[in-house]
């Protein structure tokens, strides 16, 4: 039996967005009334999003997303496999140094 964990929208606290271009990562608060979205990466300048609707679809998923996580009746969850299959190596966080 595969075990799940189920997550509820209010876990959700933040989006990132990550720079195609230097892998730096933008946290968004989730539960801010206003997020701004960059029109380029605030490490390295490149363009972003890079197509022209790319923002306004970020935009309306943050909106669709506070408004979703409203509602109480009925109550929406996401489910993940856990454990969670392993990240891409440039997710994985840095490994602790060895002996602590």
């Amino acid at each position: 039996m595969e075990q799940q964990r189920v997550l509820d929208l209010k876990d959700l606290s933040s989006l990132s967005l990550e720079c195609p271009e230097c892998n730096s990562q933008l946290v968004l608060d989730m539960s801010k009334e206003e997020t701004r979205l960059f029109r380029t990466c605030p490490s390295c300048n490149a363009s972003w999003p890079t197509k022209n609707n790319e923002a306004e679809v970020i935009r309306q998923f943050i909106n669709l997303y506070r408004a979703v996580r409203n509602i109480k009746s009925p109550r929406i969850t996401f489910r993940t496999p856990w454990p969670m299959e392993e990240a891409p190596k440039s997710q994985e966080p840095p490994e602790a140094p060895k002996g602590q």
